[in-house]
This record gives C-alpha cells, structure tokens and sequence, in this order.
C-alpha cells in the first residue's frame, strides 16, 4: 500500500512510474523525453530525496539509476534492461540518490561478485577465515596496551581476499 501512495505522490511531482522488473524504472512524460540522460536522471533523482509524508510520518527515499546507451549497451529491450539493472547496482553501491551509465566492465566487477559470494557461503565451512592479532601501542608510553583481532580470509584459488573485497558481501 505505501509504495502505490508513494507512487501516487511522485507522480504529481511530473514523474510517472513504471514497473519494470519489480520495483525499477521510470517512463517520463513526452516533453522530457528530449533532455539528455544525466538531466533526466537528476529531474527524477532530486524529489525523490525531498521529504514526504506518509500516513503521518515523515519519510525520506533516494534512487539508484543505471542508464545504458542504444544501440551501444543493448539493441532489444531484454538486454537493455538487464544493462540498465547492472548499473542501477553499481550506482546503489558508490551511494544512494546516484546514477551511473552501464559499462561492460561492470559486468566483470558482478560476475567476481557473484563468485566471491559463492565462495563466501563455503568458506567457514572449509575453515578458510583466520584470525590475526594486530598490537594496539600506545604513544606516550610505547607498550603494548590492548590487541586488535583481524578477519582475514585465505580462498585456495584467489589467496589473501582483502577485507574490503568480503567483508561488505559477508555483511549483506
């Protein structure tokens, strides 16, 4: 019920929406349809960030937008939008209320993703997480007050897999 209100009131703002693959996509009235993709992207992304009330409450949402570009990123709909979809999430990931244009080098980036997740679910079970103890030294005194415990995790095909490469996987 609240995203068809959510729906309703975006659409006052100029905007109609669509549902493409769920909850993704946006159909701009014709008039719009001659601005440029970025300009588009913003007209669409900024009252989305603007507060609304809902029910008494007042919410605030944000948008991810991924634009591929005919006939370079997709010549039918299907890969367009399967194009349009990989770099919705690539603009969620450098941040909310983003958009990004599709590039194919995105695909790598979600195929290593998905790999690493795979792996991910198996590796506890292969005992591939170490622990590492990192010294916390204090300044003024130089000696050893307190230890850090590190996450490391070591894949058998990938070796040493940074923390910043899983960690954000193992937290979703």
């Amino acid at each position: 019920v609240y995203g068809e209100v959510l729906l309703y009131q975006e659409e006052t703002r100029s905007f109609q929406f669509a549902a493409f693959q769920g909850e993704r996509g946006v159909a701009p009235k014709e008039k719009e349809l001659e601005l440029d993709a970025c300009g588009l992207a913003r007209r669409v992304l900024e009252p989305l960030a603007r507060p609304f009330h809902l029910s008494g409450h007042e919410a605030v949402i944000s948008g991810s937008i991924g634009i591929p570009a005919w006939p370079d990123d997709g010549d039918d709909v299907e890969l367009l939008l399967r194009n349009a979809d990989t770099a919705m999430y690539h603009a969620k990931e450098q941040g909310r209320n983003n958009y990004q244009f599709y590039a194919a080098s995105m695909n790598a980036v979600a195929l290593r993703r998905l790999i690493l997740e795979g792996k991910l679910r198996r590796a506890l079970d292969h005992g591939e997480f170490e622990v590492h103890y990192q010294p916390k030294v204090s300044l003024a005194t130089g000696r050893t007050c307190g230890l850090e415990a590190l996450l490391r995790w070591r894949d058998p095909e990938f070796g040493l897999v940074l923390p910043g490469d899983f960690i954000p996987i193992a937290e979703e």
